[in-house]
Order: C-alpha cells, then sequence, then structure tokens
C-alpha cells in the first residue's frame, strides 16, 4: 500500500498506509517480546495506536 500510494502520488494515502504499517511493526514486536524480562523496555508500547482519519481498512 505503501509503494502504490507513492506511485499514485497520493501523500495523504501514503502517510496512513506508512503509519498503519509502523503501528503493526510495534504490535509484532510486542507479540514477540518477552515481558516478563527484566531489561524489557516496554515504553516503545506505552503509547496509543494512531488513528488515521479516512485510513482505508484493511
Amino acid at each position: 500500500k505503501i509503494l502504490a500510494a507513492l506511485q499514485r502520488k497520493d501523500p495523504i494515502a501514503a502517510k496512513n498506509a506508512m503509519w498503519q504499517h509502523l503501528e503493526n511493526v510495534k504490535q509484532r514486536l510486542l507479540e514477540l517480546s518477552d515481558i516478563d524480562d527484566p531489561n524489557f523496555d516496554g515504553y516503545l508500547f506505552s503509547s496509543n495506536p494512531v488513528v488515521l482519519q479516512g485510513a482505508e481498512n484493511g
């Protein structure tokens, strides 16, 4: 979706797709993390998910 939006020269769609990608990566990293590890730093995961108006679902 990111590349397609860039190719269409649609900056809003590109931004939305990039934010969605980053949110997915953050979520996946949290799933794979050992939150019981004393070295785990939950700071990166403490923020609320980004919600973009007009973003495509998918």
